[in-house]
């Protein structure tokens, strides 16, 4: 009787009924934002957002009308605890049953507007905005019974969601992180371009102190309204005893917060990994077991990249604070982000895993550091508004310009090829704080990136500087972006790009951004879960999983790849023949690596047929790897001896099957090839002599151009690592040698080479 009488009296309130308003307005928008119009994390996360709000007025308006009914002498018969009791739990069945509306809209939108599943993603609105709303019911109850008239109670709460909020982006500020927890706000995992996001047991210890705190909060309630009781009450300590109990479980939590994972510091991320290597530029924080010779490498390349990119802007570059990761496992646990690299320019933060060498990711990173001595306070990046503001495209752009990768085409060809394909987007909106989002990453990356190496390259360091900071192009060069970019694009048009390089390029370049897949999430997931699958070697569940992929994202021609080669490692021969003649639809280079895997199948059953399926994988473009592996495929399965030496290490890259291939060298010394992959292994393994050794007779005895350019990089990098400086001459002729992508990516070699001498 108590509980349906205050539930009906919450409805009358004009505060609740405006609130209740919104947030059903909100549930409704959601429906037009790709990633929340379906029931999963984004959308939850948009209803812990509303929650806030709500859940604190329902708290709010339940602990007023609970004061109104006992001054007036209607509740006298009832305890505090009973009453505060069922003010709350009037004020949470009306936010659950707004809640379940929101997740009813998200489902119809799911079920009836799309192909994602309706249910993948309902795990979400019981970590997020339930948890959420139990928080801030109590919170408001609390202080509406502290302050049970006037607006002081909005205030005060208002006060308290800022303070925890203030209070949880702290460690984001001064710490490695970059995931968010906040007992009001929910949980936000890391950068965007981490798809897979799941609920993992740092989230569950966390949600378990929020509900700590809603307990803890609802004691407090009870006590307070003892004040306002009329007539006999109850002993007041049960509500004592059950704020100080969840008290103390919310003191042992945050006691262990860097135990449980949902805050990290510098010092716990430097004892998780155990290793430290200090330069003069570059303090590098390793995994304990890493291998001296990987730690002395990766530190090298830190060192020179930052001297070379503090000449590049013009400016002292500081010093690096570079944590390797054992893997994206672990730095998503310890960090936060799995598939991304990231840095925090303010602290001098870089945070990668495992790639090898050179780390193709760590120049980029360190441009970050750099360009901070030029940016922005606090920061010190690219930004408006006081520094508040980031501008992404700016600050992306210039990591880009200043890493300048190397490859089969250079950033200035791409942005080129993105021209041509009619990809190329507006770069004054890129550069504006909201347009870069608009973009695919791989776009948006390149053009602005050409575009502010093509600035320094011809207008200087100085200038850029200026324009880095708030992205005031026309006060920092005199004249408007407009202009700038008419003049940066000219320059672009008058390159060439031959049509299979385009080709290449427009695999990367027309893949979407996150923004515009309704089902991104859920695609994540069967990625995630296909892998697993995978590597606990079932490639059957493995095939079908991206079935499903492909059943929801027709175009994913990497899924349709990843398809085909769980099906290969079925040995699903005629399967895997038959994606590979119905793939017209995908990518060039996907159509050729799927011919090459239909070759890969067939070659220990039916030679003929693998090497048809050779000949039609070379009738398209490929990467320069696949390119390689497949000159390798097609010269062995024209023998039967060297088909049975060299297919299957092509195939699986074990080392027992090398063996075979060393076999045939004892009886054919000649075979260039041969000698190619037992120096490439050899290389890799860090038997540099060896390796310096094998690549000398593969050269002697001829190999291919495609073949020819990278045993001589090897070798020369063998030669380096061995101190000779033979291997610095090499890779100096081959920055003079061959596409502008290659001659970048042999400068950047040659210059770590010489580095390593200099040591």
């Amino acid at each position: 009787m108590i509980f349906t009488s205050r539930l009906r009296q919450l409805l009358g309130r004009r505060s609740v009924l405006l609130a209740l308003a919104l947030t059903l307005a909100a549930a409704v928008g959601s429906a037009f934002l790709p990633l929340a119009r379906v029931p999963g994390y984004e959308s939850a996360l948009l209803a812990t957002l509303f929650l806030v709000y709500l859940g604190g007025t329902l708290g709010l308006a339940a602990a007023r009308l609970d004061a109104e009914n006992a001054r007036a002498g209607r509740s006298w018969q009832v305890g505090s605890a009973r009453s505060t009791l069922a003010a709350f739990g009037a004020a949470l069945v009306v936010g659950a049953l707004t809640l379940g509306a929101w997740i009813g809209a998200a489902f119809a939108g799911a079920a009836l507007g799309s192909t994602c599943s309706p249910t993948l993603g309902l795990g979400w609105y019981l970590v997020l905005p339930l948890p959420t709303l139990a928080l801030a019911a109590a919170t408001g109850l609390l202080l509406g019974y502290l302050v049970p008239r006037g607006w002081m109670g909005g205030l005060l709460y208002a006060l308290v969601v800022l303070g925890s909020l203030a209070l949880s982006l702290l460690p984001l500020w001064r710490g490695p992180q970059v995931f968010f927890y906040d007992h009001f706000f929910g949980h936000v995992p890391g950068p965007i371009y981490d798809d897979f996001v799941r609920i993992g047991p740092q989230l569950l210890a966390f949600r378990g102190l929020t509900l700590a705190w809603t307990v803890a909060a609802l004691g407090g309630a009870m006590l307070l309204r003892r004040r306002i009781h009329v007539g006999i009450d109850g002993s007041a300590f049960p509500a004592l005893a059950l704020s100080v109990v969840a008290l103390l479980a919310v003191h042992w939590g945050h006691a262990h917060r860097h135990r449980l994972g949902y805050e990290q510091s510098t010092a716990a991320i430097e004892e998780a990994l155990g290793g430290r290597r200090e330069g003069e530029r570059c303090v590098l924080v390793h995994p304990r077991e890493a291998r001296a010779a990987e730690v002395e490498r990766l530190h090298l390349q830190c060192e020179r990249r930052m001297e070379e990119l503090g000449r590049f802007f013009g400016v002292d570059p500081g010093r690096a604070h570079v944590f390797l990761h054992r893997s994206a496992a672990e730095k998503s646990r310890l960090v936060g982000a799995a598939r991304t690299q990231f840095a925090k320019p303010w602290l001098g933060q870089v945070h990668v895993d495992r790639r090898g060498f050179p780390h193709p990711v760590l120049d980029h990173e360190l441009a970050h550091v750099v360009t901070a001595r030029v940016g922005r306070a606090p920061f010190g990046v690219a930004a408006t508004v006081r520094g508040l503001v980031p501008l992404p495209g700016l600050i992306e752009g210039a990591a880009v310009a200043a890493d300048w990768p190397g490859g089969q085409l250079s950033v200035h060809e791409e942005a080129r090829a993105m021209r041509d394909l009619g990809l190329a987007a507006d770069l004054t909106k890129i550069l504006h704080a909201a347009g870069f989002w608009s973009q695919p990453a791989a776009r948006a990356y390149t053009y602005a990136g050409s575009f502010i190496r093509w600035l320094i390259e011809t207008r200087g360091p100085e200038s850029f500087a200026r324009a880095y900071r708030n992205g005031d192009f026309a006060a920092a060069y005199g004249m408007p972006l407009a202009d700038l970019v008419a003049a940066w694009e000219t320059f672009l048009d008058r390159l060439h790009v031959p049509p299979e390089a385009r080709a290449l390029a427009e695999a990367r370049l027309r893949a979407p951004s996150i923004f515009g897949q309704v089902c991104a999430r859920e695609l994540a997931a069967l990625r995630d879960e296909a892998n697993r699958a995978r590597a606990e070697g079932d490639p059957l569940r493995a095939a079908e999983i991206f079935g499903r992929i492909l059943a929801l994202a027709p175009h994913d021609a990497n899924a349709l790849w990843a398809q085909a080669s769980a099906l290969a490692a079925a040995d699903d021969v005629d399967t895997v023949w038959r994606l590979a003649e119905q793939s017209e639809n995908a990518a060039p280079s996907i159509r050729g690596r799927l011919w090459v895997l239909a070759g890969d199948v067939l070659a220990d059953v039916d030679r003929e047929r693998a090497l048809l399926a050779y000949e039609r994988a070379a009738a398209h473009p490929l990467a320069e790897a696949d390119a390689r592996g497949l000159l390798l495929r097609r010269e062995a399965a024209a023998d039967p001896t060297l088909a049975a030496a060299a297919l299957p290490y092509l195939r699986e890259g074990a080392m027992v099957d090398l063996f075979a291939v060393r076999e045939v060298l004892a009886e054919r010394p000649d075979w260039g090839a041969g000698w190619y992959l037992v120096g490439r292994r050899l290389h890799l393994e860090d038997r540099h002599a060896a390796a310096s050794s094998a690549l000398d007779r593969a050269l002697a005895a001829g190999l291919p151009p495609q073949l020819e350019r990278e045993a001589r990089t090897l070798r020369a990098l063998s030669r380096a690592w061995e101190g000779d400086a033979a291997g610095c001459i090499e890779l100096d002729a081959l920055a003079d040698e061959g596409t502008e992508g290659r001659r970048i990516e042999a400068a950047k070699l040659a210059s770590l080479c010489r580095a390593a001498l200099e040591r």
